[in-house]
């Protein structure tokens, strides 16, 4: 019998040409210049990926992710110079697969 896949929170990046605020659930972040619909998903990746399609949702990529809570800092990590890089903050995030 397989291994059951223990529950895990991942962020679904969906681009939906012709989508708008009428056609996404309540929660999920939609960017219409983009036609790009972020949700996030709690499950194993396979229910995921059987949900999104069931649900006719097009999901380009599914990526396991976590929150992170006030309470726990996101820590400093070396930059391959050796010096130390702090996040960025969140408008000073680069946006990653932009079709500009």
């Amino acid at each position: 019998m397989p291994q059951r896949q223990s529950p895990k929170t991942y962020l679904v990046e969906c681009y939906w040409p012709g989508v708008s605020e009428h056609k996404v659930a309540a929660g999920s972040l939609l960017v219409p210049a983009e036609e790009t619909v972020f949700c996030l998903f709690e499950g194993t990746e396979s229910d995921v990926r059987a949900a999104s399609a069931q649900a006719g949702i097009p999901a380009e990529r599914i990526l396991e992710s976590f929150r992170v809570s006030a309470a726990e800092p996101a820590q400093a990590e070396p930059m391959r110079s050796g010096r130390i890089s702090t996040p960025p903050a969140m408008g000073e995030m680069p946006c990653r697969g932009s079709k500009a």
